[in-house]
């Protein structure tokens, strides 16, 4: 969770609200560590939300409580063997600094300008004042503070947040997402199986047995598990595992090993005592197809944004559109079948290539584009047969990809030069 908690708790009421706070705090960081009198979000195992912050004065931590589950097996991501599409997962998520609470936590990219974290983390809008997010806190060399002299984006527009859902998205300065990508949200609740794989991407440190830990960017594998003993709420609405976290890892994305999409936002941890060390027996996240309805029917604007689609209530609703002509049909069409690999080549600044895919069932699919970003930049887009945007990927980086659950249908793949770029690519369907 975000922040040192005993200095919130002096002001905070009986309620729901602080039930739910609680439990947070015992996910996050802000458990009492031994020997240690500084009683930051880490320090505190109260609740399992994971506002987690460095353990000493180092005021960054989240509210709720976070666990490791049995010995850590985090990873740092300096040394991440995964593949690219993983790679690209861990460039958008980042440390998000909460200076008006002392704390920190978890967020990452969900648009150019917009990150997701937990409501926990800014209850109110003056609790944005002064945040700043941070995506290349990857290297433990330089201390635990060292990522406040980083690159940083100042986020301090609180779009939203939202207590039953422990969801709160913020807009930042800059457009870091056009730098660092943006994450693929899986937009429908699905039912998932005990055992299924999953990933959990976020900024922490063991700070119960190093006090001076730097919180980098970690990777932590997991599996789904039951509910345990876990209390109300989170039994009734969330999905558990048993990847690990801290307090500080609150708002972190949770991934399916197998699409690579967020499928839930982190933001609580179970079977953590006082005594533990942050030490407990699960973790547990909203599911992301419960955020993405609430958004969808509260804040069309925002879901439109995220999702790259027209909305009707926007004045906007023409961006949500890539024009292709009969010309364009002639040079470039042609028909993608699934599990296919092709090269193109752009060679005028005007054009865009797209491919005509038929999905025959309703599931999941997987695109991802290669080139060389030294000579060229390309844009990804998935569009529906009426060409509306349904997602995008407009990375800087050597690859763009997307991975979208579709139902069966005809859609167009989409490749467009950025500021008229022209080349050789690789696309690649799955």
């Amino acid at each position: 969770m975000k922040t040192p908690l005993l200095k919130k708790l002096k002001n905070l009421t009986i309620s729901t609200s602080l039930l739910f706070l609680l439990m947070a705090i015992v996910s996050c960081k802000n458990i009492s560590a031994p020997n240690n009198t500084n009683l930051s979000p880490e320090n505190l195992n109260v609740s399992n939300t994971d506002n987690e912050s460095d353990k000493n004065s180092d005021k960054n931590s989240d509210k709720m409580t976070k666990a490791i589950v049995g010995s850590i097996d985090w990873l740092s991501v300096v040394s991440l063997n995964k593949a690219r599409e993983v790679q690209m997962n861990v460039k958008a998520v980042g440390l998000i600094d909460i200076p008006s609470m002392d704390s920190r936590c978890t967020a990452f990219l969900v648009s150019e300008d917009m990150i997701m974290t937990n409501w926990h983390c800014f209850p109110s809008a003056n609790d944005a004042a002064g945040a700043r997010a941070y995506f290349d806190f990857t290297s433990e060399k330089s201390g635990r503070t060292s990522y406040k002299t980083g690159n940083s984006f100042l986020c301090e527009e609180l779009l939203l947040t939202y207590e039953t859902l422990d969801v709160a998205i913020l807009k930042c300065s800059g457009k870091p997402g056009k730098a660092y990508g943006t994450l693929n949200l899986e937009e429908e609740k699905v039912d998932r199986s005990i055992g299924d794989d999953i990933y959990v991407i976020h900024q922490n440190c063991d700070y119960y047995t190093d006090t001076e830990c730097a919180p980098t960017k970690k990777f932590s594998p997991g599996k789904v598990v039951d509910k345990g003993d876990a209390l109300a709420p989170a039994r009734d609405m969330d999905l558990f595992y048993d990847a690990d976290t801290l307090g500080g890892s609150s708002g972190s994305p949770v991934f399916s090993t197998s699409s690579n999409q967020v499928i839930a936002l982190h933001h609580n941890g179970h079977g953590i005592t006082y005594f533990s060390n942050g030490r407990g027996d699960r973790n547990s996240g909203v599911p992301m197809g419960l955020i993405v309805n609430y958004l969808k029917n509260n804040y069309p604007e925002i879901f439109a944004k995220i999702f790259n689609r027209s909305n009707s209530n926007s004045s906007n609703s023409g961006d949500g559109m890539i024009t292709l002509n009969q010309n364009q049909v002639n040079a470039h069409g042609g028909l993608l079948s699934r599990n296919s690999k092709l090269l193109g080549n752009v060679d005028s600044a005007n054009d865009i290539h797209y491919y005509k895919y038929n999905q025959t069932t309703n599931g999941s699919l997987s695109i991802t584009l290669n080139y060389d970003s030294k000579k060229r930049d390309f844009d990804l887009y998935l569009l529906s047969d009426a060409k509306n945007i349904l997602a995008k990927s407009e990375s800087a980086g050597d690859l763009d990809r997307l991975n979208k659950t579709l139902k069966a249908g005809t859609y167009y793949i989409a490749i467009k030069g950025y500021n008229s770029a022209t080349g050789s690519y690789t696309l690649t369907v799955k």
